[in-house]
């Protein structure tokens, strides 16, 4: 029966996904939130930057419906709503080619995890997957790592957000195992939101991909993405006592996390500023060796998707 509740939330959220997203595209046009071409672009004309305004609508819609209207979940969607207009900040000055200062978007990433937080999800104890201890956190060594775990996978899926489908894709992948692991240590709310999510990403794909009617999800599409990412992961694997269920999401994420690692070194050894966008990512270092979209996609997917099953395979294996 669970099985069902969950696939028809998966169903009418990729629906709800997929048809308010061309309601957005037109509003954002209407408004001009578009992201215009520069040569570190791979487009060549104007596109609606709707897909944070789709995502948002679905994920407060649904969880209202589906999960218990408390704390936690006013929590969440506070965090939501300020790491989204914070960003949506920062979208418009691109659409206008200014640029947004890179302080006040941090502070408004620490702050929506501070919010979650404040709302009782936080990296507060694990077992340790290495020796089976359990060890508790300190009030402010838990808040630390928090807000160091949200404001980083929310940059992870943002750094990804350079390719057609990427970003969505990379999220789809991580949420349905997220989905799967949290289901199996019996963690409900975190399995709710994770299907939710993986609905807004699959429901998403089809008009990011469009040669026509394309629509980019902007940075506050990308890292409203990662926060309930990353909030998911706190509160679906890394509250439990088994003790691999901690290394759980670092594995799904391994891709972004190797990837966005290995940049933010070589930036920092050439004394640039890490979080500064370029053209060397994995996705732009595949294109330029020769491989089209299609065949970067599918490639970076499946690297994900051995990653997904790793963790798989450790969780069935502990059981």
């Amino acid at each position: 029966m669970r099985g069902l509740v969950y696939f028809g939330i998966l169903v009418l959220s990729i629906l709800m996904s997929y048809f308010s997203t061309p309601i957005f595209r037109r509003f954002s046009i209407k408004v001009g939130l578009l992201d215009r071409p520069n040569p570190r672009k791979i487009h060549s004309e104007p596109i609606p930057l709707a897909g944070g305004f789709s995502f948002l609508f679905v994920f407060v819609t649904l969880s209202l419906i589906f999960l218990p209207v408390d704390k936690k979940l006013m929590s969440i969607i506070g965090g939501a709503l300020l790491i989204f207009f914070t960003h949506l900040v920062d979208d418009y000055f691109k659409a206008n080619s200014r640029d947004f200062p890179a302080l006040p978007k941090f502070l408004g990433q620490v702050a929506s995890a501070l919010i979650v937080i404040a709302g009782g999800i936080s990296i507060s104890a694990i077992r340790n997957p290495f020796n089976g201890v359990y060890m508790v956190f300190s009030p402010a060594v838990s808040t630390i790592l928090t807000v160091i775990w949200i404001v980083g996978v929310s940059n992870l899926v943002n750094f990804a957000d350079g390719l057609d489908g990427l970003a969505s894709g990379i999220t789809a992948i991580a949420s349905s195992t997220l989905a799967i692991v949290s289901n199996l240590l019996n963690r409900g709310y975190a399995t709710t939101m994770a299907v939710i999510l993986l609905g807004i990403s699959l429901g998403f794909l089809k008009h990011n991909m469009s040669q026509t009617n394309k629509v980019f999800m902007g940075d506050s599409g990308a890292y409203l993405l990662g926060f309930i990412l990353g909030t998911i992961a706190i509160e679906g694997t890394m509250k439990s006592t088994t003790a691999i269920a901690v290394l759980v999401p670092f594995i799904v994420l391994g891709q972004p996390i190797i990837d966005t690692g290995i940049n933010v070194i070589r930036r920092t050894l050439k004394g640039e500023p890490f979080y500064k966008a370029d053209k060397e990512h994995l996705h732009h270092r595949l294109l330029n060796w020769g491989l089209n979209t299609t065949q970067t996609l599918l490639f970076i997917y499946l690297i994900n998707i051995c990653f997904s099953l790793m963790a798989l395979l450790f969780i069935f294996a502990r059981k």
